[in-house]
């Protein structure tokens, strides 16, 4: 070390000074000299000046090279440098000041801090410097505080100068500023600076940032690993600050992430890339925050999202939980507060490629030709994006997104159509087996979706549209549904093989247990219960009749179609046509009282038409054979004596003379009508309404299916009547 100085004893000035030091080394206080955190190979300074009464320093000229820092921080987050310097400069002391040179001087730490002295508190400094200029350093940065192992950053070829640097008040001085980053990229700063009160205005490049070297610190929020990539901006950053107010930065220009690739860090799988991630027009501040870009343009980008078995997916790991109070426990708060603005987003060339490892075989699908635009983003309440984003699944198989979002408010806003159309549901097979219990064997898909949210209220209308859904062989699954599905898909598939479902939901996101999908699946499950358990409420809906279609009446004791049951038969018909996978039970039933005493009526009436035909001694149809009031009596009388049943008599054992009215209520009551006699009827009725459905409605016969007959009539309000109950199946 070479130093020269004139002391001026009473004023208290050292001038001039000139300074020289050649290999200035600083050691780590544990005495490791081989390893050094500071290297100077060298250092001069001229036409230095000090005032110690009025505290001023002055340099004409300061200019160092070749330099090498080394700076270590720990896991409690001290820099070892810093708190070597500390140590040195509060605990060293300075006993003569030689004129002789000095090589390889190495100074080490001194006393632990808890031994160090007060440091009287004193006048600020005032500092001028004419000319400062330095080339060629190296640093070596190795940070231990977030990760094991540690981040390590290095720079190379770093330079910098300054002319006019001062702590007097508005004094500024001009600045530059540049570096090599890993081997790589580099970044350069230009401007000017003002350090009382603090002013900056520099113009930044910067190109080929590798993000490499600072993945620890994104490990520490995200489980993900950049293994390819790098940062590049170009702009003008403007600090300005003042005693009553924030510091505000300033930044306008453009930056761009480019040839990015990062993977899961649990799974080691590709997780995210693309190729190009660009912003221009970008204008932002801090006090107050404001972001304003002109376009953010995406593109060749690349998405894996994976349902794991245990039902987690990627996205879910890849977000490391946060703690409810952040860093040195300042409770961690959403806020959105700042006023947002990007004018557009263009997305082009996305693929999105998803597996759900949940079912087996596996579910394999993915969005390809992703692209589209956000216009219009905001921050503000009455701000609306529109969004039109299209692609296909599959093979050339289309969808499109579009409406008007602003996810930036404190309770986002979205109207949004989904269109999906035809996609080929054979490779979401192993849904069927698991969910429904049987195999897929074919089938295509088109939804169209609308979904509204305002103040956290969500609305949504899900129209679902499977044509040619055809379920094969069960499967035996825990998780399939106990519901009849096939008899569901029969209901609902028109003649030409199309279901059409809407399903609306709605929900509040205030609710904690609101979840869209199950939403979605509970809107599903209702349906189908409802459609099974009343399925002629359904095909009454669509085709009329109401859920009376379910069953024909007959008159008593008949099983002839009445012109009512005729009607209903008509649009049965019309249903089993446009509900070709249907098939119909077809039961008879009787009314144990009404058809019974009918039949009685019936067979009694028959009996005086057959004792008439035999006087006639002619042949003649029964049914054309009419019975006069006048012949009525007599031929009563006939069928009485004819009779065999206990008849009334009197107190003397003779046979007691009544009426025919009474006669008439005696043989009736004497008819016995059999639970065969029943039987038929009721066999009857089912064959008259078959018959019908294959003759006049044009049903194939091995759809209709005539099942045993209940003649047991039921009790209370399960009580029959004289009719047909029809099932779907």
């Amino acid at each position: 070390m070479n130093a020269d100085a004139v002391w001026v004893q009473d004023s208290g000035r050292i001038d001039p000074i000139g300074l020289q030091m050649v290999d200035l080394q600083i050691a780590r206080a544990d005495g490791d000299k081989a390893q050094p955190m500071v290297t100077l190979p060298h250092v001069e300074v001229a036409e230095a000046a000090v005032d110690l009464k009025k505290r001023t320093l002055a340099a004409g000229r300061i200019f160092t090279r070749d330099g090498r820092i080394a700076l270590v921080r720990g896991a409690d987050g001290r820099i070892d440098l810093l708190d070597t310097l500390v140590d040195t400069l509060v605990d060293t002391r300075v006993d003569t000041l030689d004129n002789s040179r000095v090589d390889s001087p190495v100074v080490q730490a001194g006393t632990p801090r808890e031994q160090k002295p007060a440091v009287d508190s004193q006048p600020t400094w005032q500092v001028d410097l004419g000319d400062f200029k330095l080339e060629g350093y190296a640093l070596d940065f190795t940070d231990f505080q977030f990760s094991d192992p540690p981040a390590h950053i290095e720079a190379h070829e770093i330079s910098a100068s300054a002319q006019g640097v001062s702590t007097r008040t508005d004094t500024q001085a001009k600045v530059t500023f540049a570096l090599l980053w890993s081997d790589r990229g580099h970044f350069n700063a230009e401007g000017t600076l003002t350090p009382a009160p603090l002013q900056a205005e520099l113009k930044i490049d910067a190109a080929e940032l590798d993000l490499r070297p600072v993945q620890p610190y994104i490990g520490q929020f995200l489980n993900l690993t950049v293994t390819r990539g790098g940062a590049a901006t170009q702009g003008t950053l403007k600090i300005a600050s003042s005693a009553d107010q924030a510091t505000n930065i300033h930044y306008a220009g453009q930056a761009a992430l480019n040839d990015i690739n990062a993977a899961d860090s649990i799974k080691n799988r590709d997780f995210v890339s693309w190729k190009s991630l660009f912003l221009s027009g970008i204008d932002m501040s801090s006090a107050p925050l404001r972001v304003d870009i002109d376009e953010v343009a995406l593109t060749d980008f690349f998405s894996r999202v994976v349902v794991y078995p245990d039902g987690t997916t990627n996205i879910k790991t890849i977000l490391k939980p946060v703690a409810e109070d952040g860093p040195a426990g300042v409770r961690v708060k959403e806020d959105r507060s700042g006023a947002i603005r990007i004018n557009t987003i263009t997305l082009q060339g996305g693929t999105v490629d998803f597996m759900d490892r949940l079912v087996e075989p596996n579910v394999k699908a993915v969005l390809g030709d992703l692209g589209g635009h956000i216009s219009g983003l905001a921050s503000i309440r009455e701000s609306r994006a529109e969004v039109l984003l299209r692609g296909t699944t599959g093979p050339q198989i289309p969808f499109e997104i579009s409406g008007q979002i602003n996810p930036l408010i404190e309770k986002p806003f979205l109207n949004m159509k989904i269109v999906f159309a035809n996609i080929d549901l054979s490779a979401y097979a192993p849904y069927s087996g698991k969910y429904l219990g049987y195999e897929l064997d074919k089938g295509q898909l088109s939804l169209n979706l609308d979904y509204h949210l305002e103040n956290n209220l969500l609305v949504g209308q899900n129209k679902v549209a499977v044509d040619q859904l055809t379920l094969g062989a069960p499967v035996k699954s825990p998780q399939a549904t106990k519901l009849p599905v096939k008899l569901a898909i029969a209901l609902l598939k028109d003649s030409k093989g199309n279901i059409d479902l809407d399903l609306p939901v709605k929900g509040s996101l205030d609710d904690p247990k609101f979840s869209l999908g199950s939403a979605i699946l509970t809107v599903l499950q209702n349906l189908i219960v409802d459609i099974v358990s009343a399925p002629f409420k359904m095909l009454g809906a669509l085709f009329g009749g109401g859920e009376e279609l379910q069953y024909l009446q007959f008159e008593p004791g008949s099983a002839e179609t009445t012109d009512a049951a005729r009607e209903k038969l008509v649009i049965l018909a019309k249903a089993l046509t446009e509900r070709p996978a249907l098939n119909l039970d077809i039961q008879g039933r009787i009314d144990p009282d009404a058809d019974r005493n009918t039949l009685r009526r019936l067979r009694f009436e028959r009996r005086l038409k057959n004792i008439k035909l035999r006087s006639l001694g002619r042949a003649v149809p029964i049914e054309e054979i009419e019975i006069s009031p006048e012949e009525r009596s007599a031929l009563i009388r006939q069928a009485y004596e004819a009779a065999d049943f206990p008849k009334p008599r009197d107190d003397k054992g003779n046979f007691k003379a009544i009426t025919p009215d009474e006669m008439e209520k005696l043989l009736v009551t004497a008819i016995e009508i059999s639970t065969d006699a029943l039987r038929q009827l009721a066999l009857a009725r089912a064959n008259a309404a078959k018959n019908h459905l294959i003759d006049a409605g044009g049903i194939a016969a091995g759809r209709l299916f005539v099942v045993d007959s209940d003649i047991q009539g039921g009790a209370g309000e399960e009580k029959h009547t004289s009719q047909v109950q029809f099932k779907v199946k």
